[in-house]
């Protein structure tokens, strides 16, 4: 593997990652904040955004991580 595809790889990753990053922060703690202050309407509906949030961040994670596995 080349020194540019390595690099390619590694940047793929970082995208990956950081876009998990964003999710986790606007789908679980923003929402999870405005709770605390009483912003928020439905119960239900604040779990159903932090759950598919904490899910999709982790596998964008994993995703990331799989770009990483790649490098020899």
């Amino acid at each position: 593997m080349t020194q540019a595809e390595v690099e390619s790889l590694k940047h793929s990753a970082s995208w990956y990652n950081s876009l998990g990053n964003a999710v986790i922060t606007t789908g679980f703690l923003a929402p999870l904040v405005a709770s605390i202050v009483g912003l928020t309407g439905a119960l239900g509906y604040l779990f159903l955004i932090n759950g598919v949030s904490v899910i999709l961040g982790f596998a964008l994670h994993r995703g990331g991580s799989k770009f990483l596995e790649e490098m020899e």
